[in-house]
């Protein structure tokens, strides 16, 4: 019994010993600016589109300022059409040297617009993705992600809007 739990120390402290290494090469060549853009479905299965731009500070963390048109939806039980800006954060875990995922969190700033009415709203936005590097400087991206509590005001209710898209990205390295 001591000595499993003595192999298993000295397995632990030579793993530790060597990630220090690997985890500098990993991270020697991940800071850059990227574009990038997609297509995806909201709630009501109407297309969406958005555009974005981001810097990957580490290989762990980045930051993200985009668009998005959300297309037509239903918000507080009325037909409305919505976009919204968005600043995010990514939480980024690579897996492998071509696959990662991620964690988004963020404001927004959303608009809401239909039978006469418009407003405007200001709130958090997440959510999750994976991401597939396809080469060295382009990437693709699958995600879901959620607008809390869009609309309000003279729509009566406000309504989560979630929305799955595939997304393109291309990095300046």
């Amino acid at each position: 019994m001591m000595k499993t739990r003595w192999i298993a120390a000295a397995a632990a402290a030579v793993g530790m010993g060597l990630t220090g290494p690997v985890l500098g090469q990993m991270q020697s060549d991940e800071r850059s600016l990227y574009l990038g853009g997609g297509l995806g479905v909201n709630d009501d299965t109407e297309s969406v589109w958005r555009l974005f731009g981001g810097y990957r500070a580490h290989r762990n963390l980045a930051v993200e300022l985009g668009y998005i048109d959300l297309g037509d939806m239903t918000v507080g039980g009325r037909p409305a059409n919505g976009e919204a800006w968005e600043l995010v954060g990514l939480g980024i875990l690579p897996l492998n040297e071509q696959f990662s995922v991620y964690g988004k969190l963020g404001g927004y700033r959303g608009e809401a617009r239909g039978g006469g009415i418009e407003e405007t709203r200001n709130d958090l936005t997440f959510g999750i993705g994976g991401q597939y590097d396809v080469s060295r400087n382009l990437g693709v991206r699958l995600e879901w992600q959620r607008y809390t509590d869009f609309g309000g005001g003279a729509f009566g209710r406000v309504s989560d809007q979630d929305v799955i898209s595939l997304n393109a990205i291309y990095r300046f390295r």
